[in-house]
């Protein structure tokens, strides 16, 4: 007489597996869009930390931003692009993990 499998090497059937399929989908559909959620959070806070902070201090003349030399104006341009890139490819790449949804 054959042993009947238990644990986990035991096989579902009929009703228990469509219930543990839909359960499994939602779970890797949250943990996909918290993932995307994260990624388009960072992307913002690129986007305000290192181009409209900059923009706006030299817009009021605040801190370093608003005072610094005719040739640091270039450095500040320069990071700012940089951070907006940065914010952009954040932005994009949340995007491409929410078309992970199942």
């Amino acid at each position: 007489m054959p042993s009947r499998p238990s644990g986990r090497h035991r096989r579902l059937t009929g009703a228990a597996r469509p219930s543990i399929c839909r359960s499994m989908s939602l779970i890797h559909n949250e943990r996909t869009k918290l993932m995307a959620n994260a990624l388009d959070r960072a992307s913002t806070a690129c986007l305000t930390v290192g181009a409209l902070g900059p923009a706006v201090a030299s817009l009021y003349g605040l801190g370093a931003a608003g005072a610094a030399a005719p040739s640091h104006g270039v450095l500040i341009a320069l990071g700012s692009v940089f951070w907006l890139a940065a914010a952009g490819v954040l932005h994009f790449m949340a995007r491409s993990v929410f078309g992970r949804l199942i």
